[in-house]
Formats: structure tokens, sequence, C-alpha cells
């Protein structure tokens, strides 16, 4: 979103904007790719992996989450948080859970974003610079995730994002045992 003044989601003003730096660029000999091009090599490659699995089942999507925030699925509410420290070879550097209210960056614990126990929501920062987070959708029987990452180069990006999305995949949802449906198409 650009500015305050037009509550704009779908990118509208986004679009201006691009075309105000389009015509700047072009003005000055450059093309945007170009343009980006040099971005991409002043702040790396940044690459994303969105997608979900679908649950039809209410409880085991909580056991999942439970799993995740205390260690156990049939952990009992009160029990102390226990992210993993670890998602295969990468080191968990930061949690975010906004569904129990606790960021791990925060000198108080306590997250800045909107705290909101009616849905899951935890987000994990990594020792690659990777993020991933994962939710449930207010909608669908589904579990999302968001992951992203910047490398040296898009290549390099996309291997390092892909190995890390097949270890927290594996670590955290274990499709298999838990009977998850993976995204289609």
């Amino acid at each position: 979103m650009i500015g305050d003044t037009v509550r704009d989601k779908d990118g509208v003003s986004a679009l201006a904007v691009f075309a105000e730096i389009a015509i700047n660029l072009s003005r000055r000999g450059l093309r945007v790719h170009d343009y980006l091009e040099g971005l991409f090599a002043k702040y790396g490659y940044f690459v994303s992996e969105n997608s979900y699995f679908v649950c039809h089942s209410p409880p085991k999507i909580a056991a999942i989450f439970r799993k995740i925030r205390y260690g156990a699925a049939d952990a009992p509410e009160g029990t102390a948080l226990r992210y993993p420290t670890h998602l295969g070879r990468f080191k968990v550097t930061s949690v975010r859970d906004l569904t129990v209210g606790y960021d791990s960056d925060q000198a108080d614990k306590k997250p800045v974003l909107p705290v909101s126990a009616s849905s899951e929501m935890i987000t994990f920062r990594l020792d690659n610079g990777s993020v991933i987070t994962l939710r449930t959708s207010g909608t669908e029987p589904k579990i999302k995730y968001y992951s992203e990452l910047a490398g040296a180069s898009r290549e390099a990006a996309l291997f390092a994002l892909q190995e890390m999305v097949a270890a927290f995949v594996d670590a955290l949802l274990e499709p298999e045992a838990n009977g998850l449906i993976a995204r289609q198409g």
C-alpha cells in the first residue's frame, strides 16, 4: 500500500507509483528491468513460496499448532511455550506467535502486531535470513504458509528457499502423519 490516503489493497495506487518510476527512469535513459537488476545487485534477489495444505479436521489443526507451540500435540492448556529451535539444519532465531501473544524479538516478549486467539498464526525467522509464517485460513479448511528469502543470485535464493520449505513442512506440518492434502495445481 502506498501512503494512507486511499486504502488500496489491490495495488492500484502502487501501479500509479510504478508508472511514475518508469517515466522517470526512461527520462534518465534507463529501463525498469535494468534498474531492478541494479537493486538485486545491491540488496539481493528476493524469492518467496506461498502455498497451503488442506485439513478438514479442526482438532487435527489445533493439535498441529499445539505441537509447534508446546512441543506436544496433546499438551494441556497452560503448558510452557517450547517452539522448535531448528527447522532442518536452520536455526530458529526468533518466533512471533500472534495467537498467544508472544514475540521473542521484543524485550517484553509481547508482539507489536495485533493478537487474536481466534486464528492460528506463527512466524519463524531463521539464521539464513528466511522468514516463514504459518496460519490457518479464516474461511477454508487450510493451513497456509508464506516463506521468503534473499540470496546473491535468484538461483541460489530459490535453491536455499526450497530446502528450507521442505525442512519446515517436514518438521512442523508432517503432512503424511497428519493426513494433510497438498495444494493441487
